[in-house]
């Protein structure tokens, strides 16, 4: 039992990393956002640029894979 809990204390971290890591991102994107009505959208020009997969939780609990693009943080 104690290996497995081991296990999956090792997945948890790994997954609080990821989710550090997509809150790094969009809080940047944020920073870069004015908030107004001009056609240039910083978060969208974002999410244009590099396709990658990320989990997103359903309501349900259950996991979901979301197709975005994502830029490292500057």
């Amino acid at each position: 039992m104690k290996a497995l809990a081991t296990a999956h204390i090792h997945a948890l971290d790994e997954k609080a990393r990821d989710l550090l890591a997509m809150k790094a991102t969009l809080e940047h994107l944020v920073r870069c956002c004015r908030g107004d009505d001009r056609p240039e959208c910083p978060i969208l020009a974002s999410l244009a640029e590099e396709e990658t997969t990320i989990p997103v939780a359903s309501s349900k609990g259950q996991g979901l894979a979301v197709n975005r693009r994502s830029r490292a943080v500057r």
